[in-house]
């Protein structure tokens, strides 16, 4: 195989990487368990992930994971920690300062700060959401 086809190969497992992530980030998902689905090797899959999408898996899971609470902390009345189970967190209060140190503010400030707020108006609205790749996940 020549360079440029393996290139094309590892942007379409990183891909498809990314795809499983956007539509499954509310699952209990690991590496291990992706590699597994898409036959192979997880150091394989983790190093070509992260050069291709220049950040982990774990980190391309957890904004993610932060755009979904994002998202929910402005569209629904969902409690903190409905949102927080909902995105694998066992503990409330560990969601409560991963989102703090992404956001700068925990996400009772974020909900009141920004307030209920359409689609439309939080895309229009630079500050409560940044636009990423996993605007496309599910949401509930």
């Amino acid at each position: 195989m020549n360079v440029r086809a393996e290139s094309a190969d590892r942007n379409k497992i990183s891909h498809q990487m990314a795809e499983i992530i956007r539509k499954e980030f509310d699952t209990a998902l690991s590496l291990e368990g992706v590699a597994k689905r898409l036959h192979y090797n997880s150091n394989y899959l983790s190093g070509m992930f992260n050069k291709e999408m220049n950040m982990t898996f774990s980190e391309y899971l957890a904004e993610c994971r932060l755009s979904a609470a994002r998202l929910w902390l402005l569209e629904t009345a969902l409690p903190v920690k409905d949102i927080a189970r909902r995105l694998q967190y066992n503990n409330p209060q560990n969601f409560i300062r991963s989102f703090r140190r992404a956001q700068g503010m925990t996400p009772g400030e974020y909900r009141m700060r920004y307030g209920y707020m359409t689609r439309e108006e939080i895309s229009h609205e630079s500050n409560a959401i940044p636009s990423d790749a996993c605007m496309g996940g599910r949401s509930r």
